[in-house]
């Protein structure tokens, strides 16, 4: 699960928010990759990994657009923005648990067909 905390609707409040869904979004990427640049991902895994990187590049959007100070936000939006935010928390949760339920789904099928020779009883 995603950190959940308290947010003001200020500019200073969702900037502090979405920055931290960014670094979680990119923290979860890098654990599953690890050291590798590329992975060979279960087909389910791939298309979350897709929707988890579409979410991640609107939260990134957010995060630039909160930054610009020349950009004024009109009264309610922060309000509307932190629900927004709330939604895709629970929209990347859910395709990080598929991805991690598809991984281990084929990991477990890579291991049962592996050959196991039993030991001979006497």
């Amino acid at each position: 699960m995603l950190t959940r905390f308290e947010v003001k609707p200020t500019r200073e409040g969702l900037h502090h928010y979405v920055l931290v869904r960014r670094q979680e979004i990119d923290g979860f990427v890098i654990g599953l990759f690890g050291d590798q640049r590329q992975i060979d991902l279960p087909e389910r895994a791939h298309e979350s990994l897709d929707a988890l990187a579409d979410l991640r590049s609107m939260v990134a959007g957010a995060v630039d657009l909160l930054v610009d100070l020349s950009k004024p936000a009109e009264p309610g939006s922060h309000q509307a923005l932190v629900r927004n935010i709330q939604q895709m928390t629970i929209i990347a949760e859910k395709e990080m648990n598929k991805i991690n339920l598809a991984c281990k789904r084929a990991r477990v099928q890579s291991l049962e067909q592996i050959p196991t020779e039993r030991p001979t009883l006497h």
